[in-house]
């Protein structure tokens, strides 16, 4: 999760929202990696979890699910608000996870 949460902000760093939501492979990419962080968050275990219980784990895989089965719906401003707020905000709580669990891989 960690891994696709910073390549979402390295290939939207610096751009803006016109740009990213115009279309293309960059916005194609972000999407990938935002629905690839909602797939990985469905395999973390329960007890896992359990130690983030702040982490929004069941919106993560929400998020995915909306991204993978509704692509003609997807929703440009919540897709913007996600790379703006959601993901800053969700990676430190993983990487503090990933620290109380003693793990320095991703």
């Amino acid at each position: 999760m960690i891994q696709f949460c910073e390549k979402t902000l390295l290939y939207t760093d610096g751009v803006d929202r016109e740009r990213l939501l115009a279309g293309g492979p960059l916005y194609d990419a972000t999407l990938w990696n935002i629905a690839l962080i909602g797939e990985a968050a469905n395999h973390i275990p329960a007890a896992v979890k359990g130690l983030g219980p702040t982490i929004p784990w069941r919106d993560v895989v929400d998020t995915r699910n909306n991204l993978i089965h509704h692509y003609f719906g997807i929703d440009d401003n919540a897709v913007w608000e996600i790379i703006t707020v959601h993901i800053p905000a969700l990676l430190p709580q993983l990487r503090g996870l990933l620290e109380s669990l003693g793990e320095s891989s991703r």
